[in-house]
């Protein structure tokens, strides 16, 4: 009896694994601009903001995936945006505010 709950545990387990994997690289937008100065999501456009009130501490929660095709980048919200005007972006190393206009 103990073995049978042991493979359904780690059925689920392995099963909860996949979908959680899955969710992380959901693409959700598209990246543009020479120096990757634009963000599309849901035909919202939004540009990136070098000067604004917050530091790398404000990123929120993950949102999804942007790529330009090649290069796949991290989206999050943006801790204390209560409109949801800012994206918070990264890739490797790297982190990028993007307002919406």
């Amino acid at each position: 009896m103990n073995r049978k709950y042991l493979w359904i545990t780690l059925i689920l387990c392995g099963i909860a694994l996949v979908v959680f994997i899955i969710s992380q690289n959901r693409v959700i937008g598209e990246v543009r601009g020479p120096e990757w100065d634009q963000i599309i999501i849901d035909d919202v456009v939004y540009y990136r903001e070098n000067n604004n009130d917050f530091s790398r501490n404000d990123k929120g929660q993950f949102l999804g995936v942007v790529t330009d095709g090649k290069t796949r980048f991290r989206v999050y919200s943006v801790k204390g945006d209560t409109e949801g005007k800012w994206l918070y972006w990264t890739w490797e190393w790297e982190g990028a505010f993007y307002k919406s206009e």
